[in-house]
């Protein structure tokens, strides 16, 4: 612990930067809970301290091919029975039923709205061919959000609409059920691979910066809320949030009436009451579905989107301002970030926000190498966020190095980017903080995403790059699943963890 005597102009992220902190760290050590009333010579308690180093990697394993892992199916457990659809005011007629192309349906943010009562697909059976009555808890109607929902986000991202009822069909086809339940993992497949479009599910860590760079991304974003019960680990509902308003809340499609309804930040969650437009109270605890692929969406204007845009323009504009140019195909991804091991280095919490706490925490020092990034990056066509994302999870921007630019804690490791000395000697090329060695690392990156591709030729683009990631720290061999992709690696973490700080480096320039 250090003091610092607020100056004239001082603002709390200034002096986090200059302290190699962070903003939150600094209001917790001194209880600020508005970091707009810093008063010119207060003291201030500024938390520091060295952190370990990344641990290098051990030698990495021979290449094996992806094995199979079962998918964990999602209980649907919203049993009620929808009401009706309110009106529309204002939509576009943009999206017709393939089914009856005399039929249309409404949309907001590029996302169409439809009810999991509709007469068209209600009574169809869940888990099951055939129709068994809207009023069977087996039915759509009953237990069907889950689809309602991922056919909405499916539909605007592959630009072509996709209903409940094709959504089960394909469900029906592939073993996208288990029992009544929806196995996530395959709802993208519904386009035939055109374009190609994957979901992640995330257990419990999805947090509203997550949604914000789906969002940002042009992505819609699946969330699970409670209303009937208060096991969060298993929602009792699903909704698609769609957009984001000015002051903060979102707008959602819910399958329930397939209605619009806004969710509001509340804490670490989102809560949606009856004056929101909700038909009981919902709230989100970190239960959600991201998506990958496609060909994201912008709403236009007021957030009805008229569709006038072709599909390509689309996928242009929605490159978001988190990441941009060599930097935005890190938005093609949504990581689970880091583990509790990793982010209790800096008392942080684990996920997403702990990424984020320890790359700000860091980032004063990686400016130093902004351009080396940069240049580097060009280079081997690489996004330099990444490269930055790299740097702060191996020595903390160097924080964690010795005077000689070796570890303090690994005698093998070296540098900014922790080249190991003992697998790859040589490597060592240049200084700890110099062009030559960021290169050495980039170019062993490169080369794992060669690897990775050649192995994995059906992941997309982002997919393999973050398998990319999790070999620079255990070898390509590691890297067999999509879903186990990070068990091995230092804190069974790193390939998300690394890839999210890479977002938020994104998000401040780099």
């Amino acid at each position: 612990m250090s003091d610092y005597r607020v100056r004239r102009g001082d603002t709390l992220s200034q002096i986090a930067r200059r302290n190699n902190t962070s903003v939150d760290a600094l209001a917790r050590a001194n209880n600020i809970s508005d970091p707009n009333k810093l008063r010119e010579g207060q003291a201030l308690v500024v938390p520091g301290g060295q952190t370990r180093p990344e641990a290098r990697p051990s030698q990495p394993r021979p290449e094996a091919r992806p094995a199979s892992s079962p998918v964990t199916a999602e209980r649907q457990r919203d049993s009620f029975a929808p009401v009706e659809a309110p009106r529309t005011e204002g939509g576009t007629r943009t999206w017709t039923d393939p089914a009856n192309s005399d039929r249309s349906f409404s949309s907001r943010d590029g996302v169409p709205r439809f009810n999991q009562a509709d007469a068209a697909w209600a009574s169809r059976r869940l888990g099951g061919t055939g129709e068994v009555g809207s009023a069977s808890r087996d039915s759509i109607r009953a237990k069907g959000c889950a689809i309602t929902a991922s056919a909405m986000a499916v539909s605007a991202l592959s630009g072509r609409t996709i209903t409940p009822r094709e959504m089960d069909a394909h469900l029906d086809r592939n073993g996208g059920y288990s029992g009544n339940a929806v196995n996530f993992g395959q709802v993208g497949g519904v386009t035939g691979g055109e374009p190609r479009i994957t979901a992640t599910r995330m257990r419990g860590n999805l947090t509203a910066d997550g949604i914000d760079q789906q969002l940002d991304a042009g992505r819609p974003v699946l969330v699970g809320v409670n209303w009937r019960t208060n096991n969060t680990a298993t929602p009792d509902h699903w909704v698609t949030i769609t957009g984001r308003n000015a002051d903060g809340s979102y707008r959602a499609n819910d399958p329930n009436g397939g209605r619009e309804i806004t969710l509001r930040r509340d804490g670490n969650g989102l809560v949606s009451t009856r004056a929101d437009g909700a038909p009981h109270d919902y709230r989100f605890s970190g239960q959600g579905v991201t998506f990958a692929g496609g060909r994201p969406v912008r709403p236009q204007g007021n957030g009805q989107d008229d569709f006038t845009t072709a599909p390509a323009q689309r996928a242009q504009a929605a490159a978001g301002p988190a990441a941009t140019g060599s930097n935005a195909i890190l938005n093609d991804l949504q990581t689970q970030g880091a583990s509790a091991a990793t982010a209790g280095q800096d008392r942080a919490p684990a996920g997403v926000a702990g990424s984020q706490q320890m790359a700000e925490t860091d980032r004063a020092r990686l400016e130093r190498y902004q351009d080396v990034f940069r240049q580097v990056g060009a280079q081997y066509n690489l996004p330099p966020a990444l490269l930055a994302a790299i740097a702060s999870r191996e020595s903390r921007g160097g924080a964690a190095l010795l005077e000689n630019g070796n570890a303090r804690f690994d005698p093998n490791g070296y540098g900014l980017m922790q080249i190991d000395r003992l697998h790859n000697p040589g490597l060592i090329q240049g200084g700890p903080y110099s062009t030559e060695h960021v290169a050495a690392a980039a170019g062993l990156l490169q080369r794992n995403l060669e690897t990775v591709r050649q192995a994995h030729p059906t992941w997309s683009a982002a997919e393999q790059l973050r398998g990319a990631v999790a070999a620079y720290n255990a070898g390509p061999g590691n890297v067999r699943t999509l879903e186990r992709m990070d068990v091995g690696t230092t804190g069974n973490d790193y390939s998300g963890d690394v890839w999210a700080r890479a977002q938020y480096l994104a998000s401040r320039g780099f």
